[in-house]
């Protein structure tokens, strides 16, 4: 799949994406709405200087070549961020499975993925929608608690410094 095709999926992922997190009408992300964060947050995900800001220039050299989806590597610092400017856990869990990272909603248990094209192949991408991808891929019901956040402060203080830099880069701030 060329570059185009692969950005039109991605931008159709973030429209979808877009459409649930209007469903957290109450939920704002300092000034701004859920929607226009999640997608502020997609758009910067396609920079390479936002990579580069956020996870320094020796991860930048050895990974960023090889990323298949925009999104890829910022799922637990962009879940934190929202977490944090969003009502943190009033709102949300911090869940985890294996290297993926995703906020679920307290008040319905739902996953709110924002990076969940980072796992969707390239033949998928023409049919894979966000429900689909939610109901029958992932296996979010195996995720646990994030427990980095709360036990590990150096860990904490790595993520909050990276999650205000993507917090830049997407001109929320």
């Amino acid at each position: 799949m060329d570059t185009r095709n692969k950005l039109s999926y991605y931008d159709k992922a973030t429209r979808e994406l877009m459409k649930r997190a209007a469903g957290y009408s109450d939920v704002m992300f300092a000034e701004y709405s859920l929607p226009y964060a999640v997608a502020a947050l997609r758009e910067a995900f396609k920079q390479k200087l936002t990579y580069q800001k956020v996870f320094g220039k020796d991860m930048f050299r050895k990974y960023y070549p090889s990323k298949s989806d925009p999104a890829q590597d910022f799922c637990l610092i962009s879940s934190y961020l929202l977490y944090m400017r969003t009502g943190g856990d009033k709102v949300w869990d911090i869940k985890t499975a294996g290297i993926h990272t995703w906020l679920q909603a307290k008040d319905n248990s739902e996953p709110f993925d924002i990076t969940f094209t980072q796992f969707v192949s390239p033949h998928q991408r023409a049919s894979m929608t966000y429900d689909y991808f939610i109901q029958n891929v992932f296996p979010y019901e195996d995720g646990r608690t994030e427990s980095r956040i709360e036990k590990d402060e150096v860990f904490l203080d790595d993520l909050v410094k990276r999650a205000l830099i993507l917090e830049q880069c997407a001109g929320l701030k």
